[in-house]
């Protein structure tokens, strides 16, 4: 794929509406990149598995399909719409931030507003604002009027920012790159690896529910029973302001992240080993990560059945989490390459090296 096509392709994954519970828009997007290339399916609770089915071990490739968002939990009198986060949010990035609110009519956009300065009472602009105090406004006047837009309570809400690619060319900004940049690297390598074969079978499967408790990752392997798994998250960079640089393990433009501890799993070693062996044969860049905070997918698929040996490959975004993130290309392309290098060897004798089975 080149430059061009890959911009392109991941500003439709970062546009596409999907908080946690309505990810159906982003799966669709994931089964087009490989249709005609795998089988798919999906499990129960929605994650969505294209299989290249193969002799040899089962290698699950994991990125997460939906993205932080909002849900209507009350319409005021005067029609505006309180809400609830879906996932982590700082409540101060919200503010002003321009939204998609979806209801049975379609989207409707809106305008994250609070009470304006020029009101506070005295100190009360020097503590952070609680969401609670937060409200869409989509410039209804009503209770009734927001109900005739089709709106209520239940009805889901994401960031309306359109993606970018900056001046440099070397970075897109745009919405939801945690973790859209991860299902498209997962996508490419299956449709890279669709044409020139794998010594296993292969599973690249889009999860939901990540960003409220990695819940599909944990029905997904339920499902699949992997023998292996590399999640492929859009984690948070460190290379901005506010950070002492010499302790930066998510650097844009650095290369592909291979977490080795982060508070919900401790990366298999011999897998994170054959991850820097083979960035290192290939001539990738790569920086290694031990994370004090945070959690992924890796979580509850590394304590699936008797274990799983998993690894988390990162991809930095620059202010994840937030109405607009950035991540750098060639971070995104160097994933792919290093992704297919690796399931190219996960064969069985290597796989069964990495628990000291037998093969």
């Amino acid at each position: 794929m080149d430059r061009d096509e890959l911009i392109a392709a991941l500003g439709d994954f970062s546009s596409a509406f999907g908080p946690p519970g309505h990810e159906n828009e982003v799966a669709e997007l994931f089964r087009r990149r490989l249709d005609g290339t795998c089988q798919f399916y999906q499990d129960r609770l929605g994650s969505t598995v294209a299989e290249l089915p193969g002799a040899g071990p089962r290698v699950m490739l994991a990125a997460h399909l939906d993205e932080v968002g909002l849900m209507i939990k009350a319409v005021t009198p005067e029609g505006y719409l309180r809400f609830v986060p879906l996932g982590t949010w700082w409540s101060q990035v919200l503010l002003s931030g321009m939204v998609r609110v979806r209801g049975r009519k379609g989207e409707v956009r809106g305008v994250i507003g609070s009470k304006p300065p020029h009101f506070f009472k005295e100190d009360e602009g020097k503590t952070l604002m609680p969401m609670e105090d937060m409200f869409i406004d989509v410039a209804a006047g009503s209770r009734e009027e927001v109900a005739a837009l089709g709106l209520g309570p239940g009805d889901p809400a994401v960031p309306d920012i359109s993606p970018v690619q900056m001046a440099s060319g070397a970075v897109l900004m745009g919405k939801a790159l945690d973790d859209r940049v991860g299902i498209l690297a997962i996508s490419e390598t299956a449709r890279h690896l669709a044409g020139s074969g794998h010594p296993n079978a292969l599973f690249a499967v889009g999860t939901v529910q990540e960003e409220i408790g990695g819940r599909g990752a944990r029905t997904a392997a339920q499902m699949l029973k992997p023998d292996v798994c590399l999640v492929v998250e859009g984690t948070p960079a460190d290379d901005s302001p506010g950070f002492a640089r010499e302790m930066s393990q998510g650097v844009l433009g650095h290369g592909p992240q291979i977490r080795i501890f982060d508070p919900s799993m401790i990366a298999n070693r011999p897998l994170a080993e054959m991850a820097i062996d083979a960035a290192v044969s290939a001539g990738l860049p790569y920086q290694i990560a031990v994370r004090e905070g945070g959690g992924t997918d890796g979580g509850p698929i590394h304590i699936t059945e008797t274990g799983v040996p998993t690894l988390v490959i990162g991809i930095p975004v620059r202010y994840a989490h937030s109405q607009a993130g950035m991540t750098s290309l060639s971070d995104l392309e160097q994933t792919i390459q290093l992704l297919t290098i690796m399931v190219e060897k996960l064969d069985g004798q290597t796989v069964g090296r990495l628990t000291g089975m037998p093969g």
